[in-house]
């Protein structure tokens, strides 16, 4: 376990009672991002819903270990998030993002690819929102350069920023 069981703790007996450890947080926290449109559109109280937003967020996106070494900010951060935005917001912005249909990557793909664009993918190995074993072929299939970070999740530029912004400048420089 990376992340200590006061931060684990605090995520599950403040917002649901769900197991402790990584694993079973990680597991819960996907399951309540993916039910957060339905809970967004519920009438539980707005503040209360957002920060749990926030904290199935922080878990999805981010590895444990950087999770764990910034544990002193998490819970600032579930503020901040649920101070600074709306239910209606994170409706909009799951509606633009999460539409369920899986051939709009390989359509994207496929124009790319058409259009001759150049492209960068960066893929956390960890990442627990899109499989990271499907990136190489969407590169692929884009025409695109693809980089692996490993032991990263989704936030690969708050993760290890410096080598994001050196992988970054290299592409932009070719």
């Amino acid at each position: 376990p990376y992340l200590s069981r006061p931060l684990i703790r605090g995520l599950y007996e403040r917002w649901r009672p769900l197991a402790s450890g990584y694993d079973a947080a990680a597991s819960a926290a996907l399951r309540l991002l993916n039910g957060m449109p339905s809970c967004l559109s519920s009438q539980n109280d707005e503040h209360e819903v957002l920060k749990i937003f926030a904290w199935a967020s922080l878990f999805a996106t981010h590895h444990p270990r950087f999770l764990a070494k910034h544990e002193k900010r998490v819970e600032q951060w579930v503020n901040l998030v649920a101070a600074g935005n709306t239910r209606a917001g994170l409706l909009a912005l799951l509606d633009q993002t999460h539409n369920g249909d899986d051939s709009a990557m390989a359509d994207a793909a496929a124009r790319c690819r058409e259009a001759s664009v150049d492209g960068l993918l960066l893929y956390g190995t960890e990442d627990r929102l899109l499989d990271p074993s499907s990136v190489p072929d969407l590169a692929r299939e884009a025409g695109f350069r693809s980089v692996q970070f490993d032991d990263c999740a989704h936030a690969i530029p708050l993760e290890v920023p410096l080598i994001w912004r050196k992988e970054v400048l290299s592409f932009l420089d070719s």
